[in-house]
């Protein structure tokens, strides 16, 4: 059962997709807190999958490209809900169209890479690009959860600190949406080859 524990945690993340998608898009009281908590609780499961694989010896093919499927699905789907429910102007529907071309490329490069017996090394921008994504999806569903739910506990006015955390998390959006851009250019330069069938240097 334990060797199982690091891929219920990877399609865990999208039972929590569907989830944080209803309680975002109802205002009921608390639901803005909920849809918070269960995506950094989503956010965690990220790390732990990953930790536990690491932990008991249990990292698999299966697993390393589960895990990075549903990562790629979980900030698209977080992506598209923070714009329904008018977290994210419209135009993020512009980072959405590049994060997923992205996604697609690097794939198509990772599958082809495969074949040839090739591991593509982690971008440091790929990496600052999901470090991104995941603070400002958080910052983001944290923004009605503070000027909502917390403003009523506390019977305050916190628009202007929840304004605050928008144009953070909008900032951090948009750092992600550069940084994707960057990190698949560096993919495309270094192993554009490989979609043509050639070798890299």
């Amino acid at each position: 059962m334990i060797r199982q524990i690091p891929n219920i945690l990877t399609f865990s993340r999208l039972v929590f997709l569907g989830i944080i998608a209803v309680f975002a898009s109802y205002h009921f009281n608390g639901a803005a807190t909920l849809a918070f908590l269960l995506c950094v609780v989503a956010s965690l499961t990220d790390w732990a999958d990953g930790f536990i694989a690491r932990k008991f010896n249990l990292i698999s093919d299966f697993g390393k490209i589960a895990d990075a499927l549903i990562d790629k699905i979980m900030v698209v789907g977080l992506y598209i809900v923070l714009i329904c429910v008018g977290l994210l102007p419209v135009w993020a529907w512009v980072i959405v169209a590049i994060t997923v071309v992205r996604d697609v490329i690097v794939t198509v490069l990772r599958m082809q890479a495969k074949k040839k017996n090739i591991v593509l090394a982690a971008e440091k921008s790929g990496k600052q690009k999901t470090f991104m994504q995941v603070v400002g999806t958080s910052i983001l569903f944290a923004v009605p959860f503070i000027s909502v739910d917390l403003a009523m506990w506390l019977h305050s006015d916190l628009s202007t600190i929840g304004s605050v955390f928008w144009y953070l998390g909008v900032t951090c959006v948009v750092v992600a949406g550069v940084l994707t851009l960057t990190s698949g250019y560096g993919y495309i330069t270094k192993y554009g080859p490989l979609l043509k069938g050639g070798d890299v240097e």
